[in-house]
């Protein structure tokens, strides 16, 4: 990813200063981590057929995402142009982006910088698939979307879980049910073994 490489080596606090500290620098790094992904990719995507693509960003918050989309449009988009032209040009056709936290704000500059998707759709951070696909269509899939903190409660709050978002959800298309990020340590083996289970149910009608 973009934001999360910088942030790798800026650190969250540094790189949102450096926005407007030092446009070109960003403006550098951001082009150099295009050049290298094509440059180590194109190898692999030249003689292998891949099915999807999957950009890690974590560039979001709990209340908000951790840049502007005026900051995104004019910094991260262009490179990511770049690299989804690359990618579909290697006939890879689904390219998701995966990032915690809330991240709807930043949902119109991705999509028009020709993204699919995302994940693992928080819901401690207020992203509801349901609201999602009722605001944008279907202009994106979706991975996730299941709140793991119902798994580590009882069978009544999965169910509920369930019924509440993955029936609705698979009629609407567009959704790949999982856990809306790592399994907590305080779920239950038989916890999470009844969730595959009444997962599994919904989705095959058995």
């Amino acid at each position: 990813g973009f934001y999360s490489m910088l942030r790798n080596w800026f650190g969250t606090e540094n790189l949102s200063y450096l926005w407007y500290d030092d446009p070109v620098l960003v403006g550098e790094c951001l082009e150099f981590l295009c050049d290298y992904a094509i440059r180590v990719f194109e190898k692999a995507v030249s003689e292998i057929e891949f099915d999807f693509y999957y950009i890690h960003e974590d560039m979001a918050g709990k209340s908000g995402p951790l840049m502007s989309p005026e900051l995104f449009r004019k910094f991260i988009s262009p490179q990511y142009v770049r690299l989804i032209e690359f990618l579909r040009g290697k006939g890879i056709r689904i390219i998701l982006v995966d990032t915690d936290g809330n991240f709807e704000p930043l949902i119109p500059a991705f999509l028009d910088a020709g993204i699919d998707g995302f994940g693992p759709i928080e819901r401690a951070s207020n992203m509801d698939p349901i609201r999602l696909r009722r605001t944008f269509g279907k202009s994106f899939c979706m991975i996730g979307g299941i709140d793991k903190r119902a798994l580590s409660k009882g069978k009544k709050e999965i169910d509920d879980e369930i019924g509440g978002v993955l029936v609705p959800m698979l009629k609407k298309g567009g959704f790949i049910p999982t856990v809306d990020h790592s399994v907590p340590p305080d779920v239950s083996l038989a916890n999470f073994q009844y969730y595959l289970e009444q997962k599994w149910k919904v989705i095959t009608g058995r």
